[in-house]
């Protein structure tokens, strides 16, 4: 799906390094703060690899827990091994990996040592990724959006962080809520923590407004 016009004119230079503090997204009494960082997110990632259809959806999927594809270059799934690690790199395309539970260490290395792309973006059991995060995610997703890439986003186990990042990827691709959880196997909605399913609401109640502030605008509330 194509962004909008009005939002690929306002877009110019990547993301910058700082675009103000993240925000836990807990419902809606934050979606006015989401605005602006959400704005930033949407437009820093681009495509964020996330094409409506293509050569990823058909392919097999790796042997991770709660694995699924989210688009043809992004996939959702719990801790990978070492083994499998290089695996995923060898037999599935991964080229980097998004850690939902350790800002750094030991998978950082491994990565790393496999020519594999790291960034950690720890969240708490039942958490949601902050405005912050979401930026952050959508300019590194944007550096696979060609070729054969993919990334792989992992909580410990596929559960609700990797669940809800993989949605509101989507979110911010254009889709709706309705859309992307009424697909959603039950399975993975019963991973969804009540916070979860507050933060994907405030999102899509955001993405869905009546109006977009441009990148610098101010928003108010809680």
């Amino acid at each position: 799906m194509n962004w909008p016009t009005q939002l690929a004119t306002w877009f110019r230079p990547p993301l910058p390094a700082a675009v103000g503090p993240g925000h836990l997204v807990r419902g809606r009494a934050l979606a006015a703060r989401l605005l602006v960082l959400v704005t930033f997110a949407v437009l820093a990632g681009g495509a964020l690899g996330l094409k409506a259809a293509g050569r990823g959806e058909r392919e097999p999927l790796p042997p991770l827990p709660g694995v699924a594809r989210v688009t043809p270059h992004v996939l959702r799934g719990g801790q990978p091994d070492d083994f499998q690690l290089r695996l995923l790199r060898d037999s599935y395309h991964v080229r980097a990996i998004v850690n939902l539970r350790h800002a750094s260490g030991a998978e950082s290395d491994i990565a790393a040592s496999f020519g594999l792309d790291f960034l950690g973006l720890p969240l708490a059991v039942g958490e949601a990724p902050t405005t912050a995060d979401l930026a952050t995610l959508a300019s590194f997703v944007r550096r696979y959006e060609n070729g054969s890439a993919v990334v792989l986003v992992h909580d410990d186990v596929g559960g609700g962080r990797a669940v809800t990042t993989g949605l509101m990827l989507l979110m911010l691709r254009g889709e709706s809520l309705d859309a992307v959880t009424g697909t959603l196997p039950a399975a993975d909605k019963r991973h969804l923590s009540a916070g979860q399913w507050d933060a994907l609401r405030a999102l899509n109640q955001v993405l869905a407004g009546p109006g977009r502030a441009t990148p610098g605008t101010r928003v108010g509330g809680r």
